[in-house]
């Protein structure tokens, strides 16, 4: 089962391997123009960070949460957890992707916010794409409903078309 497990991991590898390495590569050739030390471990690790996100194999805190719920389903000896949940990173990466897009965005940019002032550290990359996201996905939101209550999109077939 562990072959079986190791083949179907490299086949997904495969599929993300292209995306990752071109997102590496955007993300270190960024990190040269702006005259970073692409040597450093400090640069190296938020590249990797950043293009494993761009393939939603990050990690965010999401994931973390899930593969707990896993992880002690899974501690009773027999892998209950692991047959329930058999995938956590990607579906986490989704569902974190779509809390960006909501207007939730905009209150994980805000408590990152809060937390900078505290810690003194701030990721203005991730602060800015957070708020950008949330703007872009709440204003497609208000978009869509205001489309919908003009009458000018709606969520059932056009008759005449099924008709033909």
């Amino acid at each position: 089962m562990q072959t079986l497990d190791n083949l179907v991991g490299y086949g997904l590898q495969a599929g993300d391997r292209p995306f990752y390495e071109a997102a590496y590569d955007e993300f270190m050739s960024n990190e040269k123009l702006l005259g970073h030390d692409i040597e450093s471990d400090e640069v190296q690790q938020r590249v990797v960070g950043l293009a494993l996100d761009r393939v939603f194999q990050g990690e965010p805190k999401l994931y973390d949460m899930v593969k707990g719920w896993r992880d002690s389903l899974d501690k009773s000896g027999v892998p209950i957890g692991t047959l329930l949940l058999p995938f956590t990173k990607t579906p986490a990466n989704l569902a974190d992707k779509l809390l960006d897009y909501s207007p939730a965005g905009l209150v994980k940019a805000a408590v990152q916010l809060g937390k900078s002032k505290t810690t003194g550290e701030f990721d203005q990359k991730q602060f800015v794409d957070r708020v950008g996201r949330s703007v872009t996905g709440t204003g497609l939101m208000i978009l869509g409903y205001a489309l919908a209550k003009a009458g000018l999109v709606h969520g059932s077939g056009d008759d005449e078309k099924e008709r033909q």
